[in-house]
């Protein structure tokens, strides 16, 4: 435009206009400059909008007053990069801001560190991140924000609590990783004799606890982390601390070791070599070791575990804790003559014609069919890490997941998979705990404030002994009270947690005839399927194939 310029000072730092009134063939207001400007090589400079102003004032002034001399101002200058630190409330973070400069100079890697210093950051400072930044707003248009966690402390891991450890696997662990022979088979009869322990013999040790993990700030502060506590070890029967090692569970007799998350014990065992009419039935307080198989019409009952290394044919098999068979089962199918009902687990080779309830997990290695299952835990048909067995011709009454190769079979045959009696189960308990909570909750809210009106009075000596006991009822009653709610809080995680667990898995294949339900909700396979899973979802049951 004639009569104004902009120019550059050879520092290249300030852009500097200049207006010579007389040469100006028009009226010039500040939008005009900034029109000016912008258009120019010098638009990346930051702009001085006042000094922009005053420029357009001082001319005025000049037009007004006749005043013809040139006027000159620095109206923009380079303006290097800006870097905003932010430190985390907690310290365990900082992040950095840096502003795009306008013509000036982006910092360097050895500038950003001074900075952070500046700040007190010196731990957990990345590197990588700072040089992306950098790189991030090289050649950018000045004024453009560019942010990242550039350094991050490490938050204290806690220590966890001491732990019991067995020292001899119990006889369902033995069965699920059994002893492989010289030629690389599976011998499946290897179990009786070595699932016992001596007297003295070392069942179960407390593992220490541990100190965690230390954390730190950005700034460098230490992070103490909570130490892991000693936890009390539960002694069930036949079992006692070692003397010199109070970290030391031992056997006190000959038995069959048994180390849960609840307790340590020692079962007594009684070993036979089979069951049938020449033994008859057997029943022991302890747990048994059948290096046989049991016949037809036989009953082997046991407060603990029951092994059978062999077959069990149309018997009844009831144990207080798991039940591991080793080879299979099979009954009658008309009227499913062979039963197994267990406390614990239950394991068997393979299986038809069976009435089953276990009130934890259920595992078949093989197959299982014609049968009627009640399952509290989860149900694999197959090895545990590749469960790719068959399960057709049943019914199955569960709460948590199945896992099978084949569910179903070719012919159609009906394999029903109903999780309602669970369910309804799980919410009955829920609701009687909840309800005997509140009532008892009421009565409780009464009996505080009873009790505290006659605290505050001044009672005589022969009301003060009736007085004492009504505190001590009031204890227990508060007591009481903590343990219904802790139960309310337990049965509402399982009620909440059951759409989790429910779902069946086919690894291998689903065919038509399988039937899942829960309540009036069901899904039904009325073709042949691949791999799939299907879950439950706001109690409805959705299919999903799997790779």
């Amino acid at each position: 435009m004639k009569g104004l310029e902009l120019t550059l000072t050879p520092n290249k730092r300030d852009v500097v206009i200049k207006i010579e009134p007389l040469l100006l063939n028009t009226n010039i207001e500040a939008k005009t400059l900034f029109q000016v400007y912008n258009q120019s090589e010098f638009s990346g400079y930051y702009i001085d909008e006042s000094a922009l102003f005053s420029v357009c004032e001082a001319l005025k002034d000049a037009i007004e007053m006749d005043e013809m001399s040139p006027i000159q101002k620095t109206i923009a200058h380079a303006k290097d990069a800006e870097i905003e630190i932010t430190i985390a409330g907690d310290k365990v973070s900082a992040e950095l801001t840096l502003i795009s400069p306008y013509m000036g100079k982006l910092p360097s890697l050895e500038d950003i560190y001074s900075i952070l210093k500046q700040h007190d950051v010196s731990k957990g400072i990345s590197k990588k991140r700072i040089g992306k930044l950098i790189q991030s707003a090289s050649g950018q248009q000045g004024g453009r924000h560019f942010t990242d966690l550039v350094a991050k402390g490490l938050l204290p891991r806690g220590g966890k609590n001491s732990y019991i450890k067995a020292l001899v696997p119990c006889a369902l662990e033995r069965v699920l990783i059994p002893k492989y022979a010289v030629d690389d088979k599976i011998d499946m009869r290897d179990f009786g004799d070595i699932l016992c322990v001596k007297k003295n013999e070392a069942v179960a040790r407390r593992i220490a606890p541990t100190n965690g993990r230390i954390g730190f700030t950005v700034t460098g502060k230490e992070l103490l982390p909570e130490v892991g506590e000693w936890q009390e070890i539960k002694l069930g029967n036949h079992v006692c601390i070692d003397k010199s090692d109070e970290n030391l569970v031992l056997a006190t007799i000959e038995g069959l070791p048994k180390v849960t998350s609840s307790s340590i014990e020692v079962d007594n065992v009684y070993v036979v070599k089979g069951v049938n009419v020449s033994t008859g039935n057997v029943n022991f307080d302890g747990s048994i070791i059948v290096n046989g198989d049991i016949t037809e019409k036989m009953q082997v009952t046991a407060s603990g575990d029951i092994t059978v290394n062999g077959f069990v044919e149309s018997a009844h098999i009831k144990a207080g804790g798991d039940i591991i068979v080793v080879q299979g089962a099979s009954g009658k199918l008309q009227n499913l003559d062979c039963e197994f009902i267990a406390r614990g687990s239950i394991y068997i080779g393979h299986a038809q014609g069976v009435n089953i309830k276990a009130n934890k997990d259920l595992i078949v290695d093989k197959q299982l069919a014609y049968s009627h299952i009640k399952c509290n835990g989860n149900i694999t048909i197959g090895k545990i890490d590749n469960p790719i067995g068959k399960l057709f011709a049943s019914t199955v009454i569960c709460s948590k997941a199945i896992r099978a190769g084949h569910l179903g079979a070719i012919s159609g045959s009906s394999l029903v998979i109903d999780y309602t009696q669970s369910h309804s189960a799980a919410l009955k308990t829920h609701e009687r705990l909840t309800s005997e909570y509140e009532k008892l909750a009421s009565k409780n809210a009464d009996h505080e404030i009873t009790i505290a009106k006659i605290n505050n009075r001044n009672p005589s000596k022969a009301l003060q002994e009736k007085i004492r006991l009504m505190n001590e009822e009031l204890q227990l009653e508060r007591v009481f009270l903590n343990w219904l709610r802790i139960n309310v809080e337990e049965s509402k995680e399982q009620l909440d947690s059951f759409d989790r667990n429910a779902k069946v898995i086919a690894t291998r294949g689903m065919h038509s005839g399988v039937t899942i339900k829960l309540h009036k909700k069901q899904w039904l396979a009325k073709k042949e399927y691949g791999k799939c899973l299907i879950t439950l979802e706001s109690k409805d049951w959705i299919y999903t194939p799997l790779a």
